[in-house]
């Protein structure tokens, strides 16, 4: 796990062993990983993450661009991304994409965002079991008529 973690500058990430979990199908046990790069002024994701990273913490950097989630297969099993205070200013690229079906918590808290693609949210917890969380707060929404009734009915509790 060590020799995988993001260590080469700029990523000067921490990487921590969080549990072990034993997979009934196919009888050995998983490692549960967390990468943390937090604080780093990184301005891209890390391109390598170590095997088994189910939480990435990327809080407090200049990240802008989050294709990565979309088309590097680093990121396919990661589950919880905490990406507060970044400089995200859109989500639509994760449109349709296998990582949007499967995550469990995205953190965009403190973000650029100023409008969601309420389609892609409303397609994407249509079909994922998994989510648990989505934090939106601290962003420079623009509400507007046609946005705020299709977020407001995302953002209520059921």
């Amino acid at each position: 796990m060590q020799a995988e973690c993001p260590r080469q500058p700029p990523f000067n990430c921490s990487c921590t062993l969080d549990n072990v979990v034993w997979d009934t199908s196919r009888l050995y046990l998983i490692p549960i990983i967390t990468v943390d790069c937090s604080g780093l002024g990184l301005t891209e994701l890390p391109g390598v993450l170590p095997s088994n990273t189910t939480s990435l913490l990327v809080k407090e950097n200049q990240i802008s661009d989050l294709r990565p989630l979309v088309n590097n297969e680093h990121y396919r099993h990661v589950a919880d991304i905490f990406l507060d205070d970044n400089l995200v200013e859109s989500v639509a690229v994760l449109e349709g994409s296998p990582w949007l079906f499967n995550f469990r918590v995205f953190s965009l808290r403190g973000n650029r965002l100023s409008q969601l693609p309420t389609y892609a949210l409303d397609n994407a917890l249509e079909r994922n079991r998994h989510v648990v969380d989505i934090f939106l707060g601290n962003n420079p929404w623009q509400c507007d008529c046609l946005f705020t009734p299709s977020f407001q009915v995302n953002t209520e509790e059921g």
